[in-house]
């Protein structure tokens, strides 16, 4: 059973799309609430995470369809 690569292509350009959105934002995002700075720094941090495990998900997809054609 083969799967198609057009497949991967929908969730590998919304996870890129995501992780850089918010990668770009996480700042702002952790502002918006009305918290003390310490929470604000380890919300922010999550945020990056987050934006940095969305990525790597992507390249992982991409890795997958690179593999899949050998």
């Amino acid at each position: 059973m083969t799967i198609s690569v057009l497949w991967f292509l929908v969730p590998i350009v919304l996870l890129v799309v995501v992780g850089v959105w918010g990668w770009r934002n996480a700042d702002a995002l952790a502002a918006a609430m009305p918290l003390d700075e310490r929470t604000k720094q380890k919300r922010r941090r999550v945020y990056l995470r987050g934006s940095v495990a969305c990525l790597v998900v992507a390249v992982l997809f991409v890795v997958l369809i690179v593999v899949s054609f050998l």
